[in-house]
């Protein structure tokens, strides 16, 4: 994934490698990590576990690896206050991490699996969207 800087006539600025493709990417509200969604596990072609890697948004630099996901990482989202970090994989496991030190705070199955979600700008609320083309509306109850 290319990084570029937009005040230095769009250079090239760094790339954040990954092993395997990269889903979705997340940057934090204060611009200071972004968050990819990935595949850390590939057995025969097929996701065996899913991934957040965490990265240095002004250098760069890998801080993270959250894993354990049972399929691909296929959506994420920081919290409009920047407290937690929600994960979506396409299998339906949601998970929340506080981002103060990355700890998972719940997690819970979404029926139908997670491709896409969004957080509602005031931070009230969370929409997860599955391949079997249910929305599921989550009222966010989590503050750190």
């Amino acid at each position: 994934m290319q990084v570029w800087h937009t005040d230095n006539n769009n250079a090239p600025q760094f790339t954040l490698n990954h092993a395997h493709q990269v889903s979705k990417a997340a940057i934090s509200p204060d611009g200071s990590t972004v968050a990819t969604g990935t595949c850390a596990t590939v057995v025969n072609s097929d996701c065996t576990e899913g991934a957040v890697w965490l990265w240095d948004l002004p250098t760069g630099k890998l801080l993270k690896k959250l894993g354990g996901f049972p399929n691909m990482v296929e959506s994420l989202a920081f919290s409009a206050d920047g407290s937690a970090l929600i994960v979506g994989s396409r299998d339906g496991t949601l998970r929340v991490y506080a981002t103060s030190d990355y700890q998972s705070v719940f997690e819970v199955a979404a029926p139908g699996g997670i491709d896409t979600l969004a957080v509602s700008p005031d931070g009230g609320w969370l929409a997860t969207g599955g391949g079997n083309g249910q929305v599921n509306l989550w009222k966010i109850v989590y503050h750190p």
